[in-house]
């Protein structure tokens, strides 16, 4: 209730919870920078395809692609609980509707793809 019976933590409490943070950031940084290296990895292979389909790709419908099929596929997979793969979706979302460079017709089909996903897993 608005902090006025709250125990107060202590420094060594405050610090042991700061540096266990610290350690918790740098995993999960470290986790998602190998997931970036996949997701480039991924968009590069699919760049060098070479497919006939993917002619009119920009470079962020490829990354786009690969970050939505690595996320749909561990949705599918039950590695990422459907809420959670909802949660990233909005996210994506609303970053692409905000920047205007990255609104293609290819990154609409590749959302509408994953909304798809999200829907058979019950989290739409």
């Amino acid at each position: 209730m608005f902090g006025f019976f709250k125990k107060k933590k202590s420094d060594a409490e405050t610090e042991k919870f700061v540096l266990e943070l610290a350690n918790v950031a740098s995993a999960i940084e470290s986790f998602i920078g190998e997931v970036d290296e996949e997701i480039m990895h991924r968009a590069l292979e699919t760049y060098l395809e070479n497919s006939p389909d993917e002619a009119s790709y920009t470079v962020g419908d490829f990354y786009l692609n690969a970050f939505v099929g690595a996320v749909g596929q561990a949705t599918i997979e039950d590695k990422i609980p459907p809420d959670a793969s909802l949660n990233i979706f909005t996210m994506t979302q609303n970053f692409i509707f905000s920047s205007g460079e990255y609104q293609t017709d290819v990154a609409t089909k590749i959302m509408n793809n994953w909304q798809s996903v999200l829907t058979k897993k019950g989290a739409i």
